[in-house]
């Protein structure tokens, strides 16, 4: 999916903390929505799941093993950690995301810009509709640290894994 491609979220934008520590307050995805969306997480390939970095208490952190972290500074919230899940009250994430795709899912109403101008906070999916594209921004995250993905963010062909 090309940022162009990224299709609009239906409905209001939930609504979020404006603290550092953001959250998403309305609009919660379903536990067993993040929990599937998690599951998909440690399935990909290097990924090593820790306590978040510097984030709402209970968050998960979706880390690279380091000889996989390849990407730019930018790919990376902190060290390896290239996301984190929100507790399950909340669902959503923070991620870093190439800066094409984080200016098209703001468009998109997918979610908004860190207060601290740091990751992105895509909001966490209400359905499985929703699920199919908070995924595709996180395997586009992954492959940005991975190092495997061009200027756009488009995958780089022949390195599937």
């Amino acid at each position: 999916m090309t940022p162009g491609e990224l299709p609009r979220r239906e409905g209001p934008m939930p609504l979020v903390s404006d603290e550092r520590r953001q959250e998403q307050l309305t609009q919660n995805a379903p536990r067993w929505l993040r929990e599937r969306l998690m599951l998909l997480a440690r399935g990909l390939r290097g990924v090593l799941v820790r306590p978040a970095t510097a984030c709402v208490p209970g968050s998960e952190g979706l880390h690279l093993a380091p000889k996989l972290a390849q990407g730019p500074l930018t790919a990376f919230i902190a060290v390896t950690e290239f996301a984190h899940l929100h507790p399950s009250y909340d669902g959503s994430l923070h991620i870093a995301l190439p800066s094409a795709y984080a200016s098209a899912a703001s468009t998109a109403g997918w979610g908004k810009p860190s207060v601290s101008s740091g990751p992105f906070l895509l909001f966490g999916p209400r359905d499985e509709a929703e699920l199919g594209v908070v995924w595709t921004l996180l395997q586009i995250s992954y492959r940005h640290a991975r190092g495997r993905s061009g200027p756009d963010g488009q995958w780089i062909a022949g390195v599937n894994e």
